[in-house]
């Protein structure tokens, strides 16, 4: 019989426990595991990985995760350590999320995956001050979008999506400081709440939109030098 020594056994044990957090692991925590082996930048993201890789079951929370009846519905980067990497398109399998805020994370590059369409009861998508670069995602399925901020990356280009003009739940737009971002800006008419709306300096063309909220409180549109026509006066 083949004998092994007390340091074989102590590497047969662990990857015997590597290969039942793999197999034990939920789908959730399989995704989310990916974004931090992704994004982790070796930083200690507190609770992580606990509990078999279950993130809506962990004894200890896992840090920025929230879950609702059982599924992952908030992920906020608020707090972490600073990240490093890209989005895996992955990520998209957690579509029962309702709020992503992905912050003042400077060195998550890469471009948004397209597949962000897919969160179609996002309420809430935050991702700024980032180096993403490449097109915004189709927002046109994202029907329960109330906040939309995707602010200050530098390296984001292309137009927005005209999709994001169907949606008529959304209250605020901060999609300013995107100096790659250009073309005409969709017709946002049929967004009947917007209160707070920011495209200033970027490189839009055409017309200012139109809004016809009477909720509107902010309106800015300003260093955008290829957009010309008549800026409303929300206190008006």
């Amino acid at each position: 019989h083949l004998r092994m020594g007390p340091v074989m056994n102590l590497v047969w044990v662990a990857l015997a426990t590597c290969l039942m957090m793999r197999t034990s692991a939920t789908p959730q925590g399989d995704i989310l595991m990916d974004l931090y082996e992704s994004i982790g930048n070796n930083k200690t993201w507190t609770g992580w990985g606990s509990n078999l890789n279950d993130p809506c079951n962990a004894t200890e929370p896992w840090q920025g995760v929230w879950c609702s009846n059982g599924y992952v519905a908030s992920f906020n980067m608020g707090g972490f350590p600073q990240a490093a990497g890209t989005i895996p398109e992955s990520f998209c399998g957690l579509t029962n999320l309702t709020s992503i805020v992905m912050n003042s994370q400077e060195l998550i590059g890469g471009s948004l995956p397209s597949c962000f369409s897919a969160f179609t009861k996002l309420t809430q998508l935050w991702v700024s001050f980032t180096r993403l670069h490449g097109p915004l995602p189709d927002f046109g399925a994202m029907t329960r979008l109330q906040s939309l901020q995707i602010k200050y990356n530098y390296q984001m280009n292309g137009t927005v999506p005209t999709g994001l003009g169907n949606l008529t739940t959304l209250t605020e737009i901060w999609l300013n400081d995107n100096s790659g971002l250009t073309g005409q800006f969709p017709d946002i008419t049929k967004s009947p709440s917007l209160s707070l709306f920011y495209i200033s300096a970027c490189n839009f063309t055409g017309t200012v939109p139109t809004i016809t909220s009477p909720f509107l409180q902010r309106f800015s549109v300003h260093d955008n030098p290829h957009l010309s026509g008549t800026v409303p006066d929300p206190s008006q």
